[in-house]
């Protein structure tokens, strides 16, 4: 109760405290462009022909076990920056995120952007980056054309959504340094008030010290005359007899 009655005298500080900080998380918000993202799943497939012969071609998602083996190395190639350094060499302006599902053969792309077109740009860019990726690895190990594995698209975003998370964050930061130090005004202020109180106190108790009354010092003189009744007595004039005799 004693904080709120503090806040309650200090309203001035309150009220100003407050307006700064809805007018300082206004700003931010309109500093912080919105960001836009895409999603998209990808599913690396077995080969059509393990075994390099016409004529045999399995069902390629009834084969996983090699191939989350070969997922799990190619979402690491992805994490690189020598990867992200070709999505941007291709086109792409924004970021991405990757993620393996549970599966083991499936990778989430995540692509992100200050504007809708470009984050699906993005997502798209870095899904074509991913198939050519895996199909490079794979002939670079000197594999038969029939044999390769490939990717498949699961999913592909064809409108990006407006992300918030980061606006409101800004503003959500904004708010609370703003009562923060709406808080520590308001301490201070009553600070101020009490040390001015007491120097006010202070200085009327000392004159009333050193400088006592006018009633009083007009008693203190009544007092020293009546100690001194000659003092205030006429002497009588000298007679014409005594001036004579003179």
């Amino acid at each position: 109760m004693s904080i709120l009655r503090m806040i309650l005298r200090g309203w001035p500080v309150l009220v100003l405290g407050v307006s700064l900080t809805a007018l300082a998380t206004l700003y931010v918000g309109g500093q912080v462009s919105p960001a836009y993202s895409a999603r998209g799943s990808v599913i690396v497939l077995a080969p059509a022909s393990e075994s390099g012969q016409s004529g045999y071609a399995p069902n390629p998602y009834a084969s996983t076990g090699v191939v989350q083996v070969v997922t799990s190395a190619l979402y690491g190639i992805m994490q690189s920056p020598q990867f992200a350094a070709s999505v941007d060499e291709a086109g792409a302006s924004g970021t991405f995120v990757t993620q393996i599902q549970p599966s083991g053969v499936v990778v989430e792309v995540i692509a992100t952007d200050s504007t809708p077109s470009s984050a699906v740009k993005t997502l798209n860019v870095t899904i074509e980056r991913m198939s050519e990726q895996l199909k490079t690895i794979q002939e670079r190990s000197g594999a038969p054309q029939d044999t390769l594995m490939r990717t498949d698209v699961l999913l592909a975003d064809t409108k990006a959504t407006q992300q918030n998370g980061s606006r409101a964050r800004a503003q959500l930061i904004t708010i609370s340094i703003g009562l923060l130090w709406t808080f520590i005004a308001i301490v201070l202020f009553e600070s101020l008030k009490q040390r001015v109180r007491l120097q006010r106190t202070s200085r009327g108790q000392g004159r009333g010290a050193s400088e006592p009354p006018w009633g009083i010092w007009r008693t203190m003189n009544g007092a020293r005359s009546a100690s001194h009744p000659d003092d205030n007595l006429t002497q009588p004039k000298a007679s014409a007899e005594e001036v004579s005799r003179q």
